[in-house]
C-alpha cells in the first residue's frame, strides 16, 4: 500500500514536497497543514486532499505514515518529535534545527520510537555523485577545493533573515555545502574560520526584522585529507539585485564546473561535458530514498546525524565571526 503522507507547512517548499510525494506511486498525500488556513486550503485543493491548521490533530487520527516538515527551522524539532511519538517517519527540510539541542532531540526521538528521520539536503543529488567517484579514484590529483558563492537580494521571507527563526544564510543555506563537502571527500571538518556582516539592515523589505542574523559571510572550512571549502554567502543586496552564483570544484589535475544542466570538466589539454539530470521537484530523490529505507528497513542516505554535523559547522562559523578565532573541530564536537 502507498505510504500516507502529511505535509506540514504549505509555503513554497511545502508545495515542492507535496508535488514530489504526489508524483510517487509509493506514496499518497492525505493532508496539508499550515497555520495559515488559506494557504493550506489552496495547496490541498490542488492535490485533492484534506487541509488543516493543526498538524497534531491530523497525525493523532492515526492515518499518517510519514510527516514532511517544511516550516521555519526553529519549529522543526517540535513537529519531528511529536511525529516520532506518534510512530510516523519523518522527512524534514534543511537545516535540521536551529540549535544542537533541538537537533539532538529529533535524533533521539526517532531512535526511541523506531522511526526513520531523513533530511532533505538535496545538494548531494546531480553532479556531486559523479565528482565523488572521481575524487575517490584520484582523478583530481590531490586534495580538492570547493568554491561556492551565492549572492542575492534580500530574501522575500522575513524568517530567512531572523536569527531566532531560520538563522540567516550561514545556517539556512551554508548547511548544504558543509554536508556536500563531507559527501564528496568522505572527510570530516577539522577547522572553521569565518567573517561576516549584516547587509540587510535598513533595506525596506526587512523593516519588520528586529533580530537580524548575519546575512553576508566568508567561511573557510578545512576537512580531513587537506580538502578545503571556500564559501561566500550574501542575502543582503538591494531589492532587484540579479542573483550571482559561482560553483567550482578543483584539484591539481582538474577543474569541474556545473552550469546550465551540464558539468564541465577542464583538464590541461581538453574539456569534457557531461549532462546532469535535473529533477522536476527538488526533494524527489530524498523522497525516493526515504521510501526505500522504510520499505527495506534500513537507514536513509542522509540521516539526522549528518545534518547535525552540518549544523555544528554553521554554529562554529558564527562563533568564529563573533570571536575572530579559528574554531578547531574535535571528535567530541562531531559526535556529541
Amino acid at each position: 500500500m502507498p505510504l500516507k503522507v502529511c505535509i506540514v507547512g504549505a509555503g513554497n517548499m511545502g508545495a515542492h514536497h507535496a508535488r514530489a510525494w504526489a508524483a510517487s506511486s509509493d506514496a499518497k498525500v492525505v493532508a496539508v497543514c499550515d497555520a495559515d488556513k488559506a494557504r493550506s486550503e489552496e495547496l490541498a485543493r490542488e492535490l485533492g486532499v484534506t487541509a488543516a491548521v493543526d498538524y497534531r490533530q491530523v497525525i493523532k487520527r492515526g492515518r499518517v505514515d510519514v510527516v514532511s516538515i517544511c516550516l521555519p527551522t526553529f519549529l522543526h524539532s517540535e513537529v519531528a518529535c511529536f511525529a516520532a511519538r506518534q510512530g510516523c517517519h519523518i522527512l524534514t527540510e534543511k537545516p535540521l534545527a536551529l540549535t544542537v539541542e533541538q537537533g539532538q532531540a529529533m535524533i533521539d526521538a526517532a531512535q526511541r520510537h523506531r522511526v526513520k528521520l531523513a533530511v532533505s539536503l538535496q545538494y548531494r543529488d546531480g553532479w556531486p555523485a559523479r565528482c565523488r567517484e572521481m575524487i575517490r579514484r584520484g582523478d583530481f590529483g590531490g586534495p580538492v577545493i570547493l568554491r561556492f558563492a551565492d549572492v542575492r537580494e534580500v530574501r522575500p521571507k522575513l524568517a530567512m533573515h531572523r536569527r531566532g527563526m531560520n538563522g540567516g544564510p550561514v545556517i539556512d543555506m551554508a548547511c548544504h555545502y558543509f554536508d556536500l563537502m563531507r559527501f564528496l571527500t568522505g572527510g570530516e571538518p577539522r577547522r572553521v574560520f569565518a567573517r561576516g556582516h549584516v547587509y540587510g539592515r535598513g533595506k525596506p523589505r526587512l523593516k519588520e526584522v528586529d533580530d537580524f542574523a548575519r546575512d553576508a559571510a566568508v567561511i573557510t572550512v578545512e576537512y580531513e585529507g587537506g580538502h578545503i571549502l571556500d564559501l561566500v554567502v550574501n542575502w543582503g543586496m538591494p531589492e532587484g539585485f540579479p542573483s550571482y552564483t559561482e560553483e567550482i570544484l578543483m584539484g591539481p589535475a582538474l577543474l569541474a564546473r556545473p552550469s546550465a544542466g551540464r558539468l564541465c570538466l577542464q583538464y590541461g589539454d581538453h574539456e569534457e561535458f557531461w549532462n546532469v539530470e535535473t529533477l522536476k521537484f527538488p526533494p524527489q530523490q530524498r523522497i525516493a530514498d526515504l521510501i526505500a529505507a522504510i520499505r527495506e528497513d534500513h537507514a536513509p542516505e542522509i540521516i539526522g546525524e549528518d545534518a547535525l554535523i552540518a549544523l555544528r559547522v554553521s554554529l562554529a562559523a558564527l562563533h568564529s565571526m563573533e570571536t575572530g578565532q579559528v574554531v578547531e573541530w574535535t571528535d567530541d564536537r562531531r559526535t556529541r
